[in-house]
Formats: C-alpha cells, structure tokens, sequence
C-alpha cells in the first residue's frame, strides 16, 4: 500500500548526514580537504570549494575506504546529524535512548544519531514519521531537505499546497540554500546536501551576525540629526483575530482557552521600528534558536511573527496548543513573552506579551437595586421591592466580562429591543447596573420603572426573572440571572 506522505513525513526530515563512519576520528587533528577522497577527483570547483569549506569546519567527512560518497542518496539519519551543526543547535551527548522506537534500542537502528535526532526534533525542525516511529535508514527527498534547511532558519514552511513541497522548495531557493530547478520529489544525494548545508550555514551565520548586532547593549548617544527621542510604541495587537489588551504601550496580554491553538497575529507600531526577542519564560531560547527572531517593522499594522515561530514548540502544523505554552508558564499567571522595539535612531522600550490559559468561566459576585443588595447564589440574584419605582443598580464580576442579557421571564425581547443588550464589566469593580435604566426607558414618567409596571412587563404577580450570560475574553461563560420579587405576603 502506498504511503502517505503526512506532516510527520515532512517535519523530521532535518537533521544529519554523517553514519558512524562518518564521525570524525579524534586522533586526527588535521581536518581532511577534498584531496583526501579519491571519488572528488575532477569534481567541479564550484562544488569542491563548499566541500572544503565544510571539511574544515567539522561538519562532514567521508564514508570510509577514502571515499566521500559524493553520488550516495543520504538517509533521514545523517540529514539530522548535519541540520545541528550547520545550524548550532545544541547536541545532548549523554542522551543513550530515542524517543523514536525505531531509532536505536533492542529493535531500532542508527543508535549514533540519536543525540542528534532529539537535539533537532527539541528545535521543532525534525518530528517523527507517526506511530512513534523516525526510520532513520529511510533516503531523504529534497523536498524534506529544503523543508528542514528552511525551518531550521527561523522560517514557516506550509505543507499545504500541491506539490505538499512547493513552499518549502520556494523559500530554499530564495535563500540561496538551493538551486533553481531543485525538484522537490527526486532523492536527494549527499551532493544536494553538500549544496544545501553550505547554503543554509551561509543564510545562517547572517541571521545571527544581524541578531548580535540587534542586541547589542545601547549606551546613550547624542541624539540623531533628525531630532528623535521618542521610543516606539506598541499601538495595537491581535493574535487569532482578537484584540490584545495593550497598556501604556508596552504591555500587552490575551487569554484562550486551553484548546485553543494559536495560528496567526498582528502588532501595530507607531513608527518604523525592529522587535527582537530576548526572553520567553520558561524556555532556553539558545535550545530553540528560531524564537530568537528579529523583525522589522513598518509603522502601522504587520504581521506578528512571533506566533508563526511559536508552532515550532508544537508541530501538528495547526499553531501552537494553549495546554502546551501553559506547561511552560510555572506560575500559571500567563506566559510573559518579552523583546525590545528599537527605532532607527536608536530609540528602544522592553515591551511585553502575556499569553495566558483560562478555563475558568467568570462569577457574578455582586449587584445592588436601589442601593439595596442584591442577594446572590451561585451566580443567581433576588431581592425583593415591595412598592415604588426602581431607578439605579450596580453589578460587579470576578473579572473583565460581557453581561448578555439573553430573556426576560414572559417577554418577548423583540418587541422590546432596547432590552436586549450586551455591557461591559470591569473586574471586581462595580458596572452601573444598565438593566434598570433599559426598564426605565419603558416606563415613561422618567423616574425609573414602578414594580406595577414589572408586574404588567412579565405578567406574574409575585416575580421577574431576567436572565444572561456573562462571558470573559477567553470565551468562558456563566449563565447569570437576578429575580426581582414582590407582594410575598
């Protein structure tokens, strides 16, 4: 039966080259050239100059009998060895067991890549081939070459059009990691990774000269010639097309539900300026390289490519799950995400983000009629009016909500539309009660509703029952209700 090419297809493919052949011998401390492997005799300079460039680095060597095995199709195994070195990705040595069933142990195969294997699959470059299995003797495409050389940049790759490389083959060839041409399907040779591994290094090492550059220490400076001494702001923000709460224009935060998953964002600045990441609580950012991300910015509205980077912690290819981000937020206060915003002239200001998992609906705590309390029960309020006219009230929440009135007992609310409203409550602060003027605006004598006219309204002479939801930003709700009683003798 044919198989399915899937994400855990794609995403694994990102790591090494070298078989344990291919290690380098630590007696020899003089690193071998392309005139050391007799199958490189005549080969093309171009390509000759990479493979010594590479040699002399550490990062290839040969597969024995002084061959390089230049024509040789590589395996899933070496692709990874070679991904961590040409990208420094931190290398576990001690680690003696896979989290692959296939991958070395009683069963398995290519125990020497298993260091190497978890260090890429811990980057979020590399995953499994599904049903926990890697099959690391398997021969790479180059679709799955250009994939990992992409992703272990820094940059998404989407799976999801035809051919399922295309995207990844586009960028690989935009960043001079591949040639035009490269035909995602066909195997790739440790020619083509020779290719790419160079490529990719090169692409590499001038990401992380720009990024040192960027978060260089600012020492005071004389300002520039054009006079600016204003830090740049944040202005406005949205992560799955929900506004983010941003205050005095540095901090911002969001809550989700813990099933949510995070897939797209925006970040509006009030000039031209450069956002780095310096912190993410909870994790080692040098452990996952592509969240240590510089990006420029336009005045105005951009992309946040903050969140895109953040499915690489979680790669179904679906954005990142809020049950995973909230194992990394130890104190369960929401995940603090910070960076810099620096301007042109040098002007910066540490901004934040707060991503934090709420499942818990928000509580009615307290109202008040007339200056009366409101008695309340598990999120349902009565009182009792025995005559007069109600003119004021107060509701107050656990937290920031939308009161929705939903029904009115016995009363069609279209006929009266002004009572179907929405408000908004601040947390722990008492909201003006806006159900109480809405009734008023019914009863026309212009100091409040009478209880005869509530006794006309919902055709019951002992009581009306108002009923809502209260709902908080991350979607969690409550159904609420206040029963206005009367005539109980």
């Amino acid at each position: 039966m044919k198989k399915k090419v899937s994400k855990w297809v794609i995403l694994p493919l990102a790591v090494s080259l070298l078989v344990p052949s291919l290690v380098a011998n630590a007696a020899d401390s003089a690193p071998k050239t392309s005139a050391d492997f007799k199958d490189l005799a005549g080969l093309d300079a171009a390509l000759q100059a990479k493979i010594d460039a590479l040699l002399a680095k550490g990062i290839f060597d040969g597969v024995g009998n002084g061959t390089f095995g230049i024509d040789q199709n590589m395996t899933r195994a070496q692709m990874a060895k070679i991904i961590t070195k040409i990208y420094e990705i931190p290398v576990d040595n001690s680690i003696k067991t896979s989290s692959f069933s296939d991958v070395g142990g009683e069963n398995g195969s290519n125990a020497w890549a298993i260091a190497y294997i978890e260090a890429a699959k811990k980057a979020g470059i590399i995953n499994g081939m599904g049903d926990n299995t890697f099959n690391p003797a398997d021969n790479a495409t180059l679709g799955q070459l250009a994939t990992a050389l992409v992703k272990g940049l820094g940059q998404s790759v989407s799976i999801s059009g035809t051919p399922w490389y295309a995207d990844a083959i586009s960028k690989a060839v935009a960043n001079k990691i591949l040639p035009e041409g490269s035909d995602g399907k066909n195997l790739a040779t440790r020619s083509d990774l020779v290719v790419g591994a160079y490529g990719g290094q090169q692409a590499y090492e001038v990401i992380k000269k720009e990024q040192e550059e960027a978060n260089k220490p600012t020492t005071p400076t004389t300002p520039t010639s054009n006079g600016d001494t204003t830090a740049p702001s944040i202005t406005a923000a949205t992560v799955n097309g929900r506004n983010v709460t941003v205050s005095d224009g540095v901090n911002g935060a969001i809550s989700f539900k813990s099933s949510a998953y995070l897939t797209a964002g925006t970040l509006s600045v009030s000039e031209a300026s450069t956002l780095i990441i310096t912190a993410i609580e909870g994790i080692n950012l040098t452990d996952y390289p592509s969240l240590s991300l510089s990006q420029s910015l336009a005045s105005g509205s951009n992309t946040l490519d903050l969140i895109s980077k953040l499915a690489a912690l979680d790669p179904q290819d679906d954005g990142v799950s809020m049950a995973l981000l909230n194992q990394f937020d130890a104190n369960h206060d929401g995940l603090v995400i910070t960076g810099t915003l620096r301007d042109g002239s040098s002007n910066s200001r540490t901004v934040t983000l707060t991503i934090k998992a709420d499942d818990i609906a928000p509580n009615l705590t307290g109202a008040t009629v007339n200056g009366n309390n409101v008695t309340i029960n598990s999120n349902n309020g009565s009182i009792t009016i025995l005559s007069g006219y109600l003119t004021a009230g107060t509701i107050t929440s656990n937290e920031d909500a939308t009161l929705t009135i939903d029904s009115i007992q016995n009363v069609e609310l279209s006929d009266y539309p002004s009572l179907s409203f929405t408000q908004q409550l601040v947390g722990g602060t008492a909201s003006s009660l806006n159900l109480i003027t809405k009734l008023g605006e019914l009863d026309h004598q212009g100091d409040g509703v009478s209880v005869s006219y509530l006794k006309l309204l919902g055709n019951d002479p002992y009581q009306l029952v108002v009923s809502g939801t209260l709902t908080d930003a991350a979607g969690n709700a409550n159904e609420v209700s206040i029963t206005f009683y009367w005539d109980l003798a």
